[in-house]
């Protein structure tokens, strides 16, 4: 019976431990993308605002 509970027990932390990192992992790419877009319109601008001179 105490094999079975250490089991179930070490099965939830698996999934929890991975679920875990899952969103650790999804924020920080969200976090990447928004920067790395922010630059990439900076740069439209800039390129624009050369462009009129």
């Amino acid at each position: 019976m105490m094999e079975f509970l250490l089991m179930l027990l070490m099965s939830f932390l698996k999934v929890f431990s991975t679920a875990l990192v899952t969103a650790c992992v999804n924020k920080l790419v969200n976090d990447f993308g928004k920067k790395r877009k922010r630059a990439t319109q900076r740069r439209r601008k800039q390129g624009s605002s050369k462009a009129k001179k």
